[in-house]
């Protein structure tokens, strides 16, 4: 078993356990609308554009997803983890393969409001791990990673 799934099913136990321990809160204190949760679980579907061989002009899209946990210290600002992965196959005709796997962690800046979108900013910090039968790549090779940008963020329910 590859270390990203290990990584994954931990998560994913973890976040299911606290997802309880906040439904219970929020029964107890009467989150209301507009009121900022303790904690939220980001999900994500990834498009990636990239080109191989390193250098090349060999364009080709990598499909993905990811999850996460958001930790809402006040209002504003909070902690992010955040697990990504992004695979393509037989890249340009090839019979050549690759898997990113991204983890990484940050602080994160959200403009809440009444409304159900929230927009937001961030920068993550963490590593990329890359599964390739490309021999420059070969198998499990950690990089850093970092990303720094925003997005927007829909409340499902109305409280």
């Amino acid at each position: 078993m590859k270390i990203e799934w290990k990584i994954l099913a931990a998560a994913g136990l973890l976040i299911t356990q606290i997802a309880g321990a906040q439904a219970t809160a929020a029964k107890k204190y009467g989150l209301g609308v507009g009121e900022t949760p303790a904690i939220e679980i980001p999900v994500s579907f990834q498009v990636f554009h990239a080109n191989a061989p390193p250098k090349g002009c060999g364009c080709f899209w990598m499909y993905g997803g990811g999850a996460g946990l958001v930790l809402n210290f006040t209002r504003h600002w909070s902690a992010v983890i955040d697990l990504a992965r992004g695979q393509a196959s037989n890249i340009n005709g090839t019979n050549q393969d690759l898997t990113i796997f991204n983890y990484q962690v940050g602080p994160r800046y959200s403009l809440r409001n009444h409304t159900k979108w929230t927009p937001y900013a961030q920068a993550l910090v963490g590593g990329s791990e890359v599964f390739s039968n490309y021999s420059i790549y070969g198998e499990g090779r950690n990089s850093f990673s970092s990303t720094v940008g925003g997005g927007l963020t829909m409340r499902l329910n109305s409280s």
